[in-house]
């Protein structure tokens, strides 16, 4: 069972630039739906420097519960994206007529209005069936990869994804200001400082003739003044991951908000995209 980080610990590593690679490569061999528009970033093969902007960016947007001081520590990180196909596959009528690609103006029109994928019923098809399915999958067996085969601990956020706006501008730049939507961005490391966990140990319920069966659910977690604070734990090793529960008071400390410069707030107007260029 593997468990996902909150914090890091001097004392580990962040994986080499082959295991990464390799990790991606095992992608050909894992299952996956069939569908168009994924695209993996590795920032820090554009610009080594923007590990620090990155983690700055999320902790300010995102205020996902991490201790933002030791995250720099994992300085690669692999984020999947929804981006557009080459122009000639999208502006190719045969191509349109046997396969369903969403162009730069729908990806455009998704970073505007986060409902606008699924205002077309065959839009909405294709991202619930398709396109977030096979990214889904290209992250857990990307984890699951560097887990098993390196015991890397994972950090995995989503947030990211409810900022599309505000990653464009703070970031077109490194996709020649072609339109693209952050989805889910991963980073890993050799030793975690805490971890977070759920609380049920993964327990699964069937029901009396073990026909249905399910995660237990899981409980609700605690509010400090409107904020969620995960169950978290001090990491010992991979025999021992939770050695022990950390109070409400040591959380609290752990992911307290670092003070930081207020950012304008940015606007859709704001956002000039390259319609032309082809993003690889």
């Amino acid at each position: 069972m593997y468990y996902v980080a909150t914090s890091w610990d001097e004392s580990g590593h962040s994986p080499s630039q082959d295991e990464i690679d390799k990790g991606l490569e095992n992608l050909k061999t894992s299952p996956s739906t069939h569908s168009y528009n994924v695209c993996c970033w590795q920032h820090h093969l554009a610009n080594p420097k923007l590990v620090g902007h990155i983690w700055d960016w999320i902790e300010y947007y995102t205020n996902a519960k991490l201790d933002y001081e030791s995250m720099q520590l994992a300085d690669k990180q692999v984020w999947w994206l929804i981006a557009p196909e080459p122009s000639k596959f999208e502006n190719d009528s045969d191509v349109a007529s046997k396969e369903y690609i969403f162009s730069r103006q729908q990806i455009i029109d998704q970073i505007n209005d986060p409902m606008s994928f699924h205002n077309e019923k065959t839009g909405h098809r294709e991202t619930q069936r398709a396109l977030y399915p096979r990214i889904y999958m290209q992250v857990q067996s990307f984890v699951d990869y560097m887990y098993r085969t390196h015991s890397y601990v994972p950090i995995i956020l989503n947030k990211p994804s409810l900022f599309p706006v505000e990653f464009n501008y703070e970031f077109g730049s490194y996709f020649n200001n072609i339109p693209v939507l952050p989805v889910c961005m991963s980073t890993f490391y050799s030793k975690p400082k805490t971890v977070k966990h759920n609380g049920t140990g993964r327990e699964m319920i069937s029901s009396g003739d073990k026909s249905l069966t399910s995660f237990k659910t899981y409980p609700a977690l605690d509010k400090v003044n409107g904020s969620t604070l995960p169950e978290t734990y001090n990491w010992e090793n991979h025999r021992n991951p939770k050695a022990s529960k950390l109070s409400q008071e040591e959380c609290i400390a752990l992911y307290a908000k670092r003070t930081m410069d207020e950012r304008p707030v940015r606007n859709f107007k704001e956002l000039n995209f390259n319609l032309s260029a082809d993003l690889i």
